[in-house]
């Protein structure tokens, strides 16, 4: 302890006998006034007087301030993090750093880190009036370990001198995140009316030691042309498990979703839960449960989720990994009835597998490492599909059995690195489809197939350094890294055409291919920075690959609307540089096809990056039949307390679904803008106030709101790439 005053008077118990004569007299008793401070650990208490009866731990404090700061902690939600997608439903913050204040007309001292307050506020603003504070007549606080353990009962909550709020019972740690709101928002949109969202720290007002390892958020939400929306969202993580539940429920009193979608149902809602943990003998257990409402829940209320999270199933996942093998065990099941991908353009299937074990061996060495061998075991019982199109064939209950065997002899004569392989996949399934006749028929009778590969990897690395500076581009000599490769892989035997199976995922899609891929790889390094701390840079990194369908039998890989066959010869085109400091260039997953000489897929960008005071991006994407978009983005900061954040988004090959007199839908191409989104923000001492206008044609609709966090939850990222 320090004490720090204008006058200072202090008090020693006697000497007691037998204690040498330069030994240190204990203190008992401590008089401060004027300007006092005293420091105790973390802590910081200022006040105009203070007496304390260090021997019995007691005192009183008059017109003072106890600071403390939030301590940093292991962040339980970095794992929930790990299986869980970020979420538009809230936000995660953290207010690690940040001072607390607790002040009163009398502090009494009334036992070892214990506290009452009489007239107390308790606040995260440093101004000597604060902005924002609660307020109570009578505070306790009890520090113990690493907490400050803030107790209190009838409080208000004020901004600026106005209260806004009352609570009948608060307990806080104030060394922890210990927000009651933790976000909010108001504004008004087209689709949704004037609206208000809030989401409240229950476990700030129960306490509890669970604070210490789980989030327990209530989300309450006002929607003046839907009604009334709430949920929960817990969150947990212990130290071999960890997981998530949110929950949200909504009595919707509007007549239609997005593309005038009916809404047959008012009562709407989701439920999601994951977790994960860790179990003996290096076994790990996942688990997941969904439900839905409707089909078209996620695309209405959280557009985020629905566009960037995993598909929502119910599943039991259950693996074990040692050395080079690895078993699982899979359940899912949609209990929704319906699929729930995340995009509706998507031509693939929702298979559930009741149940899945699957057996895998990958880079087994083999003969004092002359061959590797790898290989990957399945059987599979599939409890039908779903389908996002009208299947031509019912899809059906059917188990199967496949494993695929590979073997590699790679090797490495001078500088060069070869890699052949062979592989053998058998595929048994107890059902087949009938195809002899002109329709094709289910429940055809129990078969199986055989796919014969053969194939090699090759590649060789090499390298120069060149002697070569330039100050504009701020190079400080060259390294190009030159790595040619050639890719071959051909299926000859294939016992059995795909159409054949029931089609529950890319193992049933196996059809005969050849392909051959030409590559080559450029990188060019050079070194920036400060003398003695200069680093390496990829200057430029490019990248082509020429894909060959010798025997036009294609290539199945993951497109845009799902798996899809890719038949035509086309070139692959990354390219990045970092041209300077501030600019950047990128144009990658570039398909140029070589048969029809254009691009099927083209997309390009370049940012300048020069904050503190500007940021601009740049960019086209152009999918061919689909798409030709530009996108612009810019940060300015227009003084140290204002801001401004511009993006736009504009198609001009939009695709649009116009139904003619038959009743048939007919895809048209139309110029559409995409999304228009300005922010304004002001920045105060601790608080950011953003004012966002946003304009989405696609979803019908026009907003704005304004939103109220503190600076420490300003997210500041780098890049803008789409």
């Amino acid at each position: 302890m320090t004490v720090d005053a204008d006058s200072v008077l202090l008090w020693f118990d006697k000497a007691e006998s037998g204690l040498a004569k330069d030994s240190k007299l204990p203190l008992s008793e401590i008089y401060a006034e004027g300007n006092v401070t005293v420091r105790r650990k973390d802590d910081l208490q200022i006040a105009d007087k203070i007496f304390e009866n260090v021997k019995e731990e007691k005192g009183i404090l008059i017109n003072s301030k106890i600071k403390t700061t939030i301590q940093k902690r292991e962040d339980k939600t970095s794992a929930v993090s790990a299986i869980k997608a970020p979420s538009q439903k809230r936000k995660t913050f953290t207010f690690e750093g940040l001072p607390t204040y607790i002040q009163g007309e009398e502090i009494r001292l009334i036992g070892k880190g214990k506290y009452e307050i009489t007239n107390g506020k308790i606040s995260t603003c440093g101004f000597g009036h604060p902005h924002y504070h609660f307020q109570g007549k009578k505070i306790r606080l009890t520090q113990r370990g690493v907490h400050n353990i803030v107790s209190s009962t009838n409080n208000a909550f004020y901004l600026e001198k106005y209260p806004i709020a009352y609570l009948p019972y608060l307990v806080l740690d104030v060394k922890k995140d210990e927000r009651l709101l933790r976000d909010w928002q108001f504004g008004s949109s087209s689709r949704f009316g004037s609206f208000f969202k809030s989401d409240w720290n229950l476990f700030a007002v129960t306490g509890g030691n669970q604070k210490d390892w789980s989030d327990l958020i209530l989300n309450l939400d006002y929607l003046q042309k839907r009604g009334f929306g709430t949920g929960l969202d817990f969150e947990y993580s212990r130290q071999d498990l960890f997981g998530y539940l949110d929950t949200y429920y909504i009595k919707d009193h509007g007549d239609s979703d997005i593309n005038n979608v009916p809404i047959e149902n008012e009562d709407r809602g989701t439920i999601l839960w994951r977790h994960r943990q860790e179990l003996p003998y290096d076994l790990r257990l996942e688990m997941e449960y969904s439900y839905l409402s409707d089909p078209q829940f996620l695309r209405e209320y959280f557009r985020q989720e629905f566009k960037q999270e995993k598909d929502r199933e119910t599943a039991l996942y259950l693996r074990r990994i040692h050395d080079t093998s690895a078993e699982t065990f899979v359940i899912n099941e949609q209990f929704n009835g319906f699929d729930t991908t995340v995009d509706s353009l998507r031509e693939r299937r929702y298979a559930e597998r009741l149940p899945e074990l699957s057996y895998q061996i990958i880079g087994e060495p083999i003969g004092d490492n002359l061959l590797v061998f790898s290989s990957e075991s399945t059987a599979t019982y599939f409890n039908g599909s779903f389908e996002r199109v009208d299947p031509e064939v019912e899809s059906e209950s059917v188990a199967r059995v496949d494993t695929a065997n590979r073997v590699s002899m790679p090797f490495k004569p001078g500088f060069f690195n070869i890699n052949p392989f062979m592989e053998g996949r058998v595929t048994g399934y107890t059902e087949s489809i009938e195809t002899s006749d002109a329709v094709d028929e289910a429940n055809g009778p129990a078969t199986g197939r055989f796919i014969g590969s053969f194939g090699f990897d090759w590649s060789s690395t090499h390298w120069r350094n060149y002697s070569f500076y330039n100050d504009f581009f701020k190079i400080n000599r060259l390294r190009h890294i030159f790595v040619p490769e050639l890719r071959y892989s051909y299926s000859p035997i294939m016992t059995k055409d795909p159409d054949e199976f029931y089609q529950y995922d890319e193992v049933d899609a196996l059809d005969s291919s050849n392909v051959a891929v030409i590559g080559v790889k450029n990188k060019l390094q050079t070194k920036r920075g400060e003398p003695g701390l200069e680093k390496t840079v990829d200057f430029v990194d490019f990248s082509v690959d020429y894909y060959f369908f010798p025997s036009k039998a294609g290539l199945y890989n993951d497109g845009i609307n799902g798996i899809i066959i890719r038949e035509d010869n086309f070139i692959n085109i990354d390219f990045r540089s970092q041209l300077t400091d501030i600019v950047a260039f990128v144009s990658e997953r570039n398909e140029f096809n070589t048969e029809e000489f254009r691009f099927d897929v083209l997309s390009s960008g370049i940012e300048v990056y020069n904050l503190p005071d500007w940021q601009y991006f740049f960019g086209y994407r152009f999918i061919r039949d689909i798409s030709s978009t530009i996108m612009l983005a810019g940060e300015y900061t227009i003084s140290e307390k204002w801001k401004v954040t511009g993006e736009e988004k504009y198609d001009f090959k939009s695709l649009k679904l116009e139904e003619d007199a038959n009743n048939n839908l007919n895809r048209e191409n139309k110029t559409q803008n995409l999304r228009t989104n300005i922010i304004l923000s002001r920045y105060f001492h601790d608080w950011i106030g953003s004012l966002t206008l946003e304009l989405d044609p696609v979803r019908d609709d026009s907003s704005y709101r304004f939103d109220l966090t503190p600076k420490v939850m300003e997210k500041k990222p780098r890049r803008f790439w789409f």
